[in-house]
């Protein structure tokens, strides 16, 4: 089993604990909506969301929710099916953001990106090492955490507005579990249902950063690697491949959140989405997930194995 965040570069990467209680409280209360209200939907989807997290907790691979078909939908359903899922994870720490890019979106045909909530226990330090069973289908890629260091940003009306109230930027390899069985597709609603994928994420040191300074550029056109064991390149982004930049990714998620009625708070850390292609987990394989340009000097390395 993996164990509990402990190490001190990830505590620094965590909300403060009564950001982190706060965020708790809005999403015992947002689970409690979804469970008064599922009395009166549909028994089958009561029992295909049983199904889903019986499958996520078990590491085994599911079926599609045949009746879900708009991601309102699957969003309305996603606090139930955290509510199964999530009570060994700990307390909330942020969102993770998904299909932010052109060419994710295309794969799967949807037309915006979705967004799930990140728990403690699935943030480890760098370097990680990971089951490769602990996931029904683990994936690997290059992602980004942005920690908001204001909630003055629910303010903002652009990226360079909102840059400001980030306080650091946290390297992080995302592994994602796609859950559904290979053989099966799947679309954007299957994949908010299952809180758009998340399962575990490997943080590297937090990075500060001022926008008061040339940070807004650099955040705008740093470069991704994911790289294998031998240092061979697997696959390549760019910042802009984040929906133009990572902070309009952030205020994306500000305005899907403001319309449930909820807020970006001081502490949360939030995945931008991913920079480089998607790649199935095997047993045995060490990747590096390289950012070049990030900060001034060498580049930042992340770096996962997967047992």
């Amino acid at each position: 089993m993996l164990r509990p965040i402990q190490d001190a570069t990830v505590r620094a990467c965590r909300m403060p604990r009564c950001v982190a209680a706060l965020l708790a409280c809005l999403w015992c209360g947002f689970f409690a909506a979804g469970c008064a209200t599922a009395p009166s939907r549909d028994a089958a989807q009561e029992r295909d969301i049983e199904a889903l997290a019986r499958s996520w907790l078990r590491a085994t691979p599911a079926s599609p929710i045949i009746e879900l078909r708009t991601v309102e939908q699957a969003m309305q359903a996603q606090p139930r099916f955290l509510q199964r899922t999530a009570r060994r994870l700990g307390d909330p720490v942020g969102y993770k953001i998904a299909l932010t890019s052109d060419a994710a979106r295309r794969q799967i045909g949807a037309e915006a990106p979705i967004y799930g909530v990140l728990f403690e226990e699935m943030l480890l330090p760098s370097p990680a090492r990971i089951p490769a069973a602990s996931g029904a289908r683990l994936m690997v890629e290059g992602d980004l955490i942005l920690r908001i260091g204001s909630g003055i940003i629910n303010n903002a009306a652009t990226p360079e507005e909102a840059g400001p109230f980030i306080d650091a930027v946290i390297p992080f390899i995302e592994v994602p579990d796609l859950l559904y069985r290979s053989d099966v597709p799947f679309s954007d609603a299957d994949l908010a249902v299952i809180n758009a994928g998340a399962r575990f994420g490997v943080l590297g040191a937090p990075l500060p950063i001022s926008m008061r300074e040339d940070g807004f550029q650099r955040l705008a056109g740093f470069r991704v690697e994911l790289l294998d064991a031998h240092g061979d390149l697997v696959s390549r982004g760019q910042a802009r491949d984040v929906m133009g930049h990572p902070l309009a990714a952030v205020l994306w998620l500000r305005d899907a959140l403001h319309a449930r009625g909820h807020r970006l708070r001081r502490g949360d850390l939030i995945s931008v989405g991913s920079f480089t292609d998607l790649i199935p987990v095997t047993p045995g394989t060490t990747y590096t997930v390289r950012y070049i340009g990030l900060v001034p000097g060498e580049p930042v390395d992340v770096q996962v194995h997967f047992e």
